[in-house]
């Protein structure tokens, strides 16, 4: 769905992979599933706002928990912002749009 908005997309299997890509390909935007395998995206999230070369990466949760504590506990934990699943094209698109300003 993504790639046919337009950004190049790259799609991990788990937690330690996103950390990994996040650090090697300084991406523009993170869509981070909360729910991974190895390391979650909450985890994944903290590692790379405690590094300076991947901190300021907008970093957006997607996620099926979206009562507000549940959103309250992510955008604290470090998320940018948090996009319910299923995700619907409109509201993915209005996130890129916000977040990828050119």
């Amino acid at each position: 769905m993504i790639g046919l908005l337009g950004p190049e997309t790259v799609a991990v299997k788990n937690g330690q992979e996103a950390v990994n890509s996040a650090r090697s390909e300084k991406w523009d935007l993170i869509l981070m599933e909360v729910q991974m395998p190895v390391i979650d995206g909450v985890q994944a999230t903290q590692i790379l706002r405690s590094d300076p070369e991947t901190a300021s990466i907008p970093i957006i949760a997607v996620t099926a928990s979206i009562m507000s504590e549940e959103q309250t506990h992510y955008l604290n934990s470090g998320f940018s912002a948090v996009l319910p699943k299923p995700l619907r094209r409109e509201m993915l698109k209005n996130c890129l749009d916000h977040w990828l300003k050119n």
